[in-house]
């Protein structure tokens, strides 16, 4: 090859940039904390994606045969999130125990989205999740709130008793604490006008659709803007409208500018009334079984089960228990995950940069302390995020890199702040906040969770930790969701951990200073997790004709070689299960030879 990248060449590029700063890698690679225990700015944060982005970015390329080969294994795994762990999981099922794995991953921590974030205030251990949440919570003291912002709605005002469901809600009607929509809607600073739009439609009393036959009101709804139907069939102006413009962003990852009808209404989004014979009783029979199961710090328990049982030393504590409920509160040895004699290695902070394919095997270059690597294995499965791989390996089929180039992520914020108290929430009478317009979409204490020897605080003189979303929102107007994410990228990158945290203390500050709330007395410690690859590409209605994004997910899939591909982009679904499911069919398609 002729444009390859050499040691000197990177060393003075990409990884001397990683080294600029204190940043969470470097305090790792100093042995002053454990990973889990980092504050300050998390998932995508500085020296976790240089070296990707001067290969994908400006086509810099790596001459994997001017590498002598430092390792041989059985099998390479590319990405130590739910994925990649799985698929050493069922790998040592399928090929034996022995089964020689070396697992690479770009971050500092293992898990992926599926990210811990551990506080300790006083001693105490508090725990949340720094990413992937939940298995798809328990009943609520307080009502939800919503917070207008002078900025938008030309006053602060937080309005308590919020009826509405949240999407995939985890508490059922008779929980939510609520004021009727009557009495929560004449809260907001809005004009006489917006409020009645919004009374009336919040309530339902009415399908708008009723004259239409079912198969054409659906149509029409997957085709239809959600903020143009309620529009339409509504008559909410444009006033009224701004209300909506955050409430999909955390579990859509956009506004609901970009969001169909069809796809709000089904999220729990008002609209239109239920008129179907018994589906108030299935909606009864859904809130019983509550769409939420939360360990303590989310995903990251499934992630830490995983590893420790392919690494059992790497947390003793655990082995001798043999009790699920000890994973939240046990310690993880993370000096254990890369020992020379372990039949599974977990290598953090590498980041792969070349895969081609050989005969009878696989070979990949990684950048690890300040080092490029070769590693020859049998077989492999790339786990990292999938747009990258066409870029560093020349291997992928067109029809594949179209597939992996079409699934474009979301980017989205999970921030997380220690409080010394939370007597604020109680004074204001809500534990959770959706603000419209503000920087942070949502607001809400964390899962009242208890596992084990932990325990969640229940007093509010207590500590706790506050959970914020962040959805970035590029001005403008763009032609359809993969456009926006690529421009929400940039602003998300772009933004330094002072900016986030700037924004959650006026935000906090703001909202509860009048019920007691003090930022520069009350806030002890900060976390920012920030993903500009979140949450994979789902079938967007609006975009996306029938059949599309099920056809990408087939060609994504595809076995290339000696490599398997496995995770939620591969199956074009963002939740946990799915990147499970893939990592299984992947370690299927490599048995078969």
């Amino acid at each position: 090859m002729t444009d390859s990248i050499t040691r000197r060449d990177f060393l003075n590029g990409a990884a001397l940039a990683i080294g600029a700063g204190l940043t969470p890698s470097s305090l790792f690679a100093a042995g002053s904390t454990s990973p889990p225990a980092m504050t300050g700015l998390r998932g995508s944060h500085e020296g976790a994606y240089e070296a990707s982005h001067r290969v994908a970015l400006q086509g810099e390329q790596v001459d994997i045969d001017a590498l002598p080969i430092s390792e041989h294994v059985d099998m390479a795994i590319v990405g130590a999130g739910i994925a990649g762990l799985s698929a050493a999981y069922f790998a040592r099922q399928r090929f034996g125990a022995r089964h020689r794995i070396l697992v690479l991953d770009n971050h500092e921590d293992f898990g992926g989205h599926a990210t811990r974030n551990e506080f300790r205030f006083g001693g105490r251990l508090l725990l949340s999740f720094g990413g992937s949440e939940s298995l798809q919570s328990p009943s609520a003291y307080f009502s939800r709130g919503v917070f207008f912002d002078r900025e938008t709605f030309g006053e602060d005002r937080l309005a308590p008793g919020d009826p509405m469901r949240w999407v995939s809600d985890d508490i059922p009607p008779a929980g939510r604490n609520a004021d009727s929509v009557e009495a929560f809607v004449a809260r907001f600073p809005m004009s006489e006008d917006a409020r009645k739009q919004l009374s009336e439609l919040l309530k339902e009393a009415r399908d708008p659709l009723d004259a239409l036959a079912p198969e054409a009101a659906e149509a029409y709804l997957k085709k239809t803007p959600y903020l143009e139907f309620v529009a339409e069939h509504w008559g909410l102006g444009a006033e009224a409208r701004k209300f909506f413009r955050q409430r999909s962003s955390d579990f859509f990852g956009f506004s609901i500018d970009y969001v169909s009808a069809a796809e709000a209404l089904a999220a729990g989004f008002p609209g239109r009334g239920v008129k179907t014979p018994g589906a108030e009783a299935k909606t009864a029979a859904a809130s019983a079984e509550p769409y939420i199961y939360h360990f303590p710090d989310g995903n990251a328990s499934i992630a830490r089960l995983l590893v420790h049982a392919l690494i059992p030393s790497v947390a003793p504590g655990l082995a001798r228990s043999r009790r699920m409920q000890d994973i939240a509160s046990v310690s993880f040895d993370y000096a254990k995950l890369d020992r020379p004699e372990n039949v599974v290695r977990i290598r953090l902070a590498s980041t792969v940069l070349a895969m081609r394919n050989r005969a009878g095997g696989v070979d990949l270059v990684y950048y690890h302390a300040g080092e490029m690597k070769r590693v020859r294995a049998r077989r492999a499965v790339y786990c990292g995020w999938s747009m990258m791989l066409p870029h560093i390996c020349k291997d992928v089929p067109q029809a594949q890199r179209e597939a992996f180039a079409a699934n474009v992520k979301s980017p989205v914020v999970y921030a997380k702040a220690l409080i010394a108290n939370w007597t604020s929430f109680v004074h204001a009478g809500v534990h959770e906040i959706y603000a419209p317009s503000a920087f942070y979409a949502r607001t809400r204490l964390d899962f009242p969770v208890s596992m084990g020897s932990y325990k969640f605080p229940k007093s509010p003189q207590e500590p706790m930790v506050v959970h914020f979303v962040h959805v970035p929102e590029p001005d403008g107007s763009f032609e359809n969701v993969r456009d926006r994410a690529r421009a929400a990228r940039g602003i998300l990158l772009g933004r330094s951990f002072a900016e986030y945290e700037a924004a959650m203390r006026d935000q906090l500050q703001r909202m509860l200073g009048s019920h007691g709330f003090d930022d520069k007395r009350d806030i002890a410690a900060i976390t920012v997790n920030r993903w500009s690859h979140g949450y994979s590409y789902m079938d967007n209605t609006l975009y996306d004709k029938t059949g599309d994004v099920k056809n990408l997910a087939a060609a994504a899939r595809q076995r290339i070689g000696n490599i398997a591909c496995a995770n939620s982009d591969t199956a074009y679904d963002a939740y946990l299960h799915a990147a499970i499911d893939e990592a299984a069919r992947a370690v299927r398609d490599l048995a078969q030879g």
